[in-house]
């Protein structure tokens, strides 16, 4: 394995176990909700001004996968707000 592809399987391993922690706390029913920088991720409001576009777009959007919802509110991962 070359230098370069050990980095890339530590940063996927990391990244991982950042959803995995992520997933842990959306399940913990008595818990706050997670920030979304837990995620990576902004608001439905803040994508919108992104893509500029409407909120209700931003909210087609994300339901046609482009984002996820949490406990009633939806938020787009940074790395979707470029496409």
């Amino acid at each position: 394995m070359t230098t370069e592809e050990r980095a890339a399987c530590v940063a996927a391993l990391e990244a991982a176990e950042r959803a995995a922690q992520a997933l842990r706390a959306v399940l913990a029913v008595e818990g706050p909700e997670p920030p979304p920088d837990l995620f990576d991720a902004v608001p439905l409001a803040v994508a919108a001004q992104a893509w500029a576009i409407s909120k209700d777009s931003a909210r087609q959007r994300a339901r046609r996968g482009a984002g996820f919802k949490v406990r009633g509110h939806w938020y787009v991962p940074r790395a979707t707000l470029s496409t």
